[in-house]
């Protein structure tokens, strides 16, 4: 768990350094046109957040991720039609980004307030306990796959995604990710 943490920041800081290079080699390297049209992506993505319902305190990384995404998949030479042309294939790149980006948040789990996990209630902490327990036992009854596939899932991963991070087909990441629910919610529901 520890390790798969690990990645997962490690993927962060990466995309984000990514997402800070790219806006600062776009804004210093051409013409002001690009910097303008970094500006307008900008806007068109806190408009997205906003309307997605996504905390303003996340806007920032969620930018970030869909400029990183979009600057994968389009030439930086094509940017300008990404705004200005509403049927262009890089028009449909930055939707399809901020789409991802936004179901990937939507998929993340969330902290709980910092004040319960510092003193919870005895009561509380007993139940935690044995949840935890439970779950536990019934996530050792899932292969180390399925359990992997479960892992990246609840942290926002696409079945795309983890198919190619895993080396296999999006079908088998989507059947073994069906077959590990559908077990968990046996086990689950006789316990």
């Amino acid at each position: 768990m520890a390790q798969d943490k690990r990645e997962t920041r490690n993927r962060s800081m990466a995309a984000y350094a990514a997402a800070i290079a790219a806006s600062v080699g776009l804004a210093a390297t051409r013409a002001p046109s690009d910097a303008k049209t970094l500006d307008q992506v900008e806007r068109y993505c806190s408009t997205s957040w906003r309307n997605a319902g996504i905390h303003p305190q996340d806007w920032s990384d969620c930018t970030q991720e869909a400029i990183t995404q979009l600057l994968e998949r389009v030439p930086q030479d094509r940017l300008g039609a990404v705004l200005h042309d509403g049927e262009s294939s890089e028009r449909r790149e930055l939707k399809r980004a901020v789409w991802r980006t936004i179901q990937r948040w939507r998929r993340a789990p969330r902290l709980g307030s910092i004040d319960t996990q510092r003193h919870p209630d005895t009561h509380d902490d007993v139940e935690s306990l044995e949840l935890r327990e439970v779950l536990d036992s019934a996530l050792r009854e899932v292969s180390p796959r399925q359990r992997r596939i479960l892992t990246l899932w609840s942290e926002g991963y696409s079945i795309e995604e983890i198919a190619h991070r895993l080396g296999i087909s999006a079908p088998q990441a989507s059947d073994q990710k069906y077959k590990a629910v559908r077990k968990l919610q046996r086990i689950l529901s006789t316990t």
